[in-house]
């Protein structure tokens, strides 16, 4: 749960300054931290992965959430100071609940367009996730549209290299940025994520509805699976399961936190199945 700090909508230079010299301090502090939301499976119940969500536990606000940071860390590129801490948690993480549920949890994470028109970065990462035995086949790799609008034969370099060593390559947020048909054929996406703002109101708006039953088509014709974002009701979940949609995430079935919450949560559940068939 998240302190309720409101993110200006403009920021003056002195509190830009500041905003970036807390940062700062985070970093060097270690205040900067996973929760993890399960992404769960519309044919079994199952748990299908994890998504890793950045948090910032500020010492007098509370816990922040990433539109209060996430810009900075990212244009300062001090998010590549703390990506090995990151990695840790998400390689803990992963260990924990593939134990506990006795196979495999895959654990997704979101490259941001910075990050991807990087290739030092790029590189490193895949030598980071080896040199930590990570299983790659258990690793699904998040960027958003905005990202295929720069850099495309670097970005796609890249992701094709990670899924030829295992990973799984998900387009996160599908519908609301600028990527083309296109690129649903040009890069090698294993998931499509259908954003939140649709799956919310495919019961009052029809162009909505026709829109995410069209994407999951879409998907499906090119071989990928599909992600629901933001599922809350059992009414959205009903649509979604009819329109034959692979997975949902949201609150429905789990709220992103802790490594330890999650894994109690599953603890409670039947057998790691979070959503009855």
């Amino acid at each position: 749960m998240y302190l309720n700090w409101v993110v200006p909508s403009y920021w003056t230079t002195s509190e830009s300054l500041q905003l970036e010299n807390e940062i700062r301090s985070a970093v060097e502090n270690g205040e900067f931290l996973f929760h993890f939301q399960p992404v769960v499976s519309l044919w079994n119940g199952e748990l299908y992965c994890c998504e890793a969500l950045m948090r910032w536990q500020h010492p007098e606000k509370g816990l922040l959430a990433p539109e209060v940071f996430l810009d900075v860390l990212d244009d300062t590129g001090l998010i590549t100071s703390i990506i090995d801490t990151l990695l840790d948690q998400a390689s803990n993480h992963r260990e924990k609940l593939s134990k506990k549920l006795g196979r495999d949890v895959a654990v997704s994470v979101n490259l941001s367009a910075r990050l991807m028109n990087d290739p030092a970065f790029c590189r490193g990462l895949l030598k980071r996730l080896v040199a930590r035995e990570f299983p790659l086949e258990s690793l699904v790799l998040e960027i958003t549209e905005d990202t295929l609008t720069r850099e495309l034969a670097e970005a796609n370099e890249f992701l094709q290299q990670a899924k030829n060593l295992g990973a799984k390559i998900a387009l996160d947020d599908f519908g609301v940025g600028q990527a083309s048909l296109s690129h649903l054929r040009q890069f090698p996406f294993d998931l499509v994520k259908i954003d939140r703002d649709f799956i919310s109101n495919v019961h009052s708006d029809a162009n909505d509805a026709n829109l995410v039953r069209a994407i999951i088509q879409l998907a499906h014709a090119f071989g990928m699976q599909v992600v629901a974002e933001g599922v809350e009701t059992e009414q959205q979940l009903a649509f979604v399961r009819a329109q034959g949609c692979d997975y949902i995430q949201g609150y429905l079935v789990g709220v992103p936190a802790d490594s330890g919450q999650v894994v109690a949560c599953l603890s409670a559940g039947r057998n790691g199945s979070l959503l009855a068939t």
